[in-house]
């Protein structure tokens, strides 16, 4: 007896919808954290504050916040250190990049989920 699980892996296979949704985890992670500092655009925050309110893991944080320093998008300043958008046309490129990204992944989400539920 075939399951509609069992047919979902005959139309797609197991490793690439792995792949989709870890791409989407990354994705909306990431997300989080720049739309943080988009948020708090006027303001700064500390590493503390984003990774509570991001609900990322300090590794994920630091990776985002390393890669926007290193492009001169987000400075940090003072002890702790606080981090602010330095350079919001960039950032704001970056931003809608991000977003993109996450999209494209949810889409493939959003596909498998009208399949299973039979509307796609």
């Amino acid at each position: 007896m075939n399951s509609e699980i069992d047919a979902l892996w005959a139309k797609y296979s197991r490793d690439d919808l792995w792949q989709e949704v870890s791409e989407w985890w990354e994705s909306a992670s990431r997300a989080r954290v720049v739309m943080l500092l988009a948020i708090n655009h006027k303001g700064s925050l500390t590493l503390a504050e984003i990774i509570e309110k991001a609900g990322a893991s300090e590794a994920n944080v630091l990776g985002v916040l390393k890669e926007l320093q290193d492009e001169g998008i987000v400075r940090s300043q003072g002890i702790p250190a606080n981090f602010a958008i330095f350079n919001e046309p960039a950032f704001l490129q970056h931003m809608q990049k991000c977003c993109e990204r996450t999209a494209v992944a949810a889409g493939m989400l959003g596909t498998l989920a009208g399949w299973a539920s039979g509307s796609e």
